[in-house]
């Protein structure tokens, strides 16, 4: 067939231009491959987990929403009461009172401070006004006990003079560590035939417990009763360590 030098130069330009075309068609689609194919690539990935979950067996069924179960609360019975517990629980308490200031009149140097368990057991009883003169340390071997008369222990106004009748010494369970061995803490292990050594005046003077007693409350007969006849000693603390209630004596005699 023969073709005219127009019609070929036409054909050459279409054909050309459909090159062209093509080849400018190419380059957009790979440009917007580029920008598409992550967020394709991330869709797939994502459609086939959840295929991959939903395939997996693990085990178990889920259990059918119920409603809650009401269960009734028992019924709690009475607790029982010890006859001190049973006490203060029908103890009628007055909170409508009022505090006096403290006046310096009223202080007893190492009572208040040292002594305050059994302070109140200071104005008990009959004032000799008795004192000790020198240095008397007392040791109880079976508590490791051992302390000096008026470091640790206070002799109360009620005694006799020191080997001249009876006295008493007041001393606080409490106010010390349990270790220390000036403490009281321990004196309800005494027991009676234990033996007290007391150092005086250059001497060692031996006792043995030969009586123990122990009172609800700071009673007064502890030292208005004291002898003139006897060189006993009388040591006095609280008879409940945890609250501080009570009188604990320990009366001892020499050897």
């Amino acid at each position: 067939m023969y073709v005219n030098k127009e019609d070929k130069n036409i054909f050459i330009m279409i054909l050309a231009i459909l090159v062209v075309s093509i080849i400018a068609l190419i380059a957009i689609g790979n440009i917007i491959w580029r920008i598409i194919s992550p967020g394709i690539s991330a869709g797939l990935a994502e459609v086939a987990n959840i295929i991959r979950v939903n395939q997996l067996d693990y085990n178990f069924a889920i259990p059918e929403k119920k409603e809650p179960i009401i269960i009734e609360p028992e019924l709690s019975q009475e607790p029982v009461l010890s006859e001190e517990e049973q006490r203060v629980k029908d103890m009628d308490l007055n909170y409508n009172f009022s505090v006096s200031p403290a006046k310096s009149e009223s202080v007893v140097l190492g009572v208040n401070n040292f002594y305050e368990e059994i302070a109140q057991d200071y104005k008990l009883g009959e004032n000799r006004s008795a004192s000790i003169e020198g240095t008397i340390r007392i040791i109880i071997p079976k508590i490791a006990f051992n302390a000096q008369i008026n470091e640790t222990m206070l002799l109360h106004p009620s005694s006799y003079q020191f080997n001249h009748g009876e006295i008493a010494l007041l001393c606080t369970r409490r106010n010390l560590d349990s270790n220390d061995p000036r403490s009281c803490y321990y004196m309800d292990l005494v027991k009676v035939n234990d033996q007290i050594i007391v150092y005086f005046d250059s001497k060692t003077i031996k006792y043995k417990v030969v009586k123990i007693e122990l009172f609800e409350s700071n009673y007064e007969n502890i030292y208005s009763g004291l002898r003139s006849d006897t060189n006993s000693i009388k040591i006095v603390t609280t008879g409940h360590l945890d609250s501080g209630r009570g009188r604990l004596v320990i009366t001892a005699l020499p050897l």
